[in-house]
């Protein structure tokens, strides 16, 4: 390694540098994950960009990937963002930016799906651009109940049919139909795409057997990632034996795998959940050190912390939920940081819902929402925000300001809408102000919102 470093360092000083080594010092600092290396030798090269025969888009990937190893994520889209403004006509830099948006910069996930169909429109060529126009499709929330023709299950059926050799195609359905499913149960609609998980996850496992022995290590991860899913999927079905059989399937090819044999604790966790409501202590000890084996995943911790409020312990809960804060820290994971801080806020606020006379659980949401709406803009939090208020004071004039802002602001995922709803018409209903309670009936009504109607005929029979 070293030798190489300093062979590629005395071609890259000569009087006239030669940029193949500083391409592959470039590409060895990346590798080795070494970021002072990666950026010394990317900026040498872009000095000699005339020279170079790297493309347009290697170019442009090369400083991508060097800004995300320096933890800078927000500026690697935007180096995308103006490679494509410079190059316009360029597919391929159309679809390096699609690809980079959900990993980096999720908050912009549509203008990530509009940049990948602009890739398949100038060129098809480029297969994976309707892929990650599929993914960001997921990403944004866009599911089948919001729009029936443009949504990620329908991009990503077509991404399949022109790559069905691509495992990550076939892992992308997999997350697609478990999207579908979940904003069913939210609608309160039946699953229309029911036992598909196993299905598709043997699909994948297939396509990573037969990949090439240098592609297979990454692709492995995929495979867990594709078993992590369907579990889920098939346990939010209430198919929980199904879950464990799939958990017992994998163990048996991969025994050491630990995120594996947390998996089969969690489903194990869960099927005696629905057998006791109390677990004993030594099964929550069994369950925090599987979750110890497994530190650096932060829907372990997750799922540890749901764990301990079913059972009450919400300090235990909270303490959880900071733990993922701190590792999406360190991993500098955007999306996993906000998800920690929201939920940490849902946790805080059902107690203040239950008029539990304690400040530190207000202070929590505050506290945690804030941070959230720091990070990015949050429907999310602003619904907490105002349900906080409504247990404040529910008759208060700034909680039916804030419902309202949640309610009547378009573009809000309607599975938030419908529960501002809900307690704005609790909260109008209180003031028996019926002008107001009739314009939000209306607003419910298009929007095909039953269950504010039956709520209405409940308070006004």
């Amino acid at each position: 390694m070293d030798s190489a470093k300093t062979l590629l360092f005395k071609c890259s000083v000569l009087k006239e540098p030669c940029t193949e080594s500083l391409l592959c010092l470039c590409a060895l600092g990346l590798v080795h994950r070494d970021a002072t290396l990666a950026a010394a030798a990317l900026n040498e090269l872009l000095k000699h960009s005339a020279d170079c025969e790297a493309t347009e888009e290697e170019r442009c990937l090369l400083t991508c990937s060097v800004l995300a190893l320096q933890g800078n994520n927000s500026a690697v889209q935007r180096q995308a963002a103006k490679a494509v403004h410079s190059n316009p006509g360029n597919a391929g830099l159309w679809a390096l930016l699609s690809r980079v948006v959900p990993q980096y910069n999720p908050r912009n996930a549509r203008g990530g799906a509009s940049a990948g169909s602009v890739a398949c429109h100038f060129s098809m060529t480029q297969k994976k651009a309707l892929l990650y126009s599929g993914v960001n499709q997921l990403a944004s929330g866009w599911h089948s109940g919001e729009d029936g023709t443009r949504n990620g299950l329908k991009t990503i059926q077509r991404a399949a049919l022109l790559c069905p050799d691509d495992p990550g195609v076939w892992a992308a359905l997999l997350s697609a139909c478990h999207t579908e499913n979940t904003a069913s149960c939210l609608r309160d609609a039946s699953r229309g795409r029911r036992q598909l998980e196993g299905v598709l996850t043997q699909l994948v496992s297939e396509k990573v057997r037969t990949a090439g022995s240098d592609m297979r290590p990454k692709l492995s991860a995929l495979k867990t990632w594709c078993v992590e899913q369907a579990v889920w999927g098939l346990k939010q079905a209430g198919l929980h034996t199904d879950a464990e059989a799939v958990c017992t399937k994998a163990l048996s090819s991969d025994p050491e795998q630990p995120g594996l044999v947390l998996l089969q604790r969690q489903v194990q966790c869960e099927a005696l959940l629905l057998s006791c409501t109390q677990l004993p202590d030594a099964v929550l000890e069994e369950l925090r050190k599987a979750v110890l084996a497994n530190y650096t995943s932060m829907p372990a911790w997750h799922w540890l912390a749901e764990v301990y409020r079913s059972q009450g312990l919400l300090v235990g809960a909270v303490m959880c939920y900071r733990q993922s804060l701190q590792v999406a820290s360190q991993q500098g994971n955007f999306s996993g940081k906000l998800a920690s801080l929201l939920r940490l806020a849902l946790l805080a606020l059902a107690p203040c819902m239950a008029n539990v006379s304690n400040n530190e659980w207000k202070d929590l949401v505050k506290e945690a929402t804030s941070e959230a709406l720091k990070l990015a803009f949050s429907p999310l939090a602003l619904l907490i925000q105002a349900l906080l208020q409504f247990s404040i004071k529910m008759g208060a004039r700034e909680t039916r300001r804030l419902l309202e802002k949640v309610v009547y602001t378009t573009g809000f995922p309607e599975s938030i809408t419908s529960v501002a709803r809900w307690y704005l018409l609790r909260h109008l209903h209180s003031k028996n102000d019926q002008e107001l309670i009739d314009t939000l009936m209306d607003h419910a009504r298009a929007a095909g919102d039953s269950r504010l109607e039956k709520l209405y005929n409940q308070l006004c029979p």
